[in-house]
């Protein structure tokens, strides 16, 4: 684990723009915080296509989106 700390230690200070947007994208978060905001969220039924408007299951055949 060391060893993955100093090689991204390292990475920060060879890429100084990615460092910034990184803290600045953690900044005030939690780490799951932090990992929600690049996961993607389902805004259709995979069976019908039909948009789910802010719903986790299909009206049409009542699939829960995944």
């Amino acid at each position: 684990m060391n060893r993955l700390h100093e090689g991204y230690s390292e990475y920060k200070r060879n890429h100084p723009d990615f460092a910034k947007l990184v803290e600045e994208q953690l900044e005030g978060k939690s780490d799951a915080e932090f990992e929600e905001q690049f996961k993607e969220t389902r805004t259709h039924c995979e069976g019908y296509g039909e948009w789910l408007q802010g719903f986790d299951q299909c009206d049409q055949c009542g699939r829960i989106s995944k």
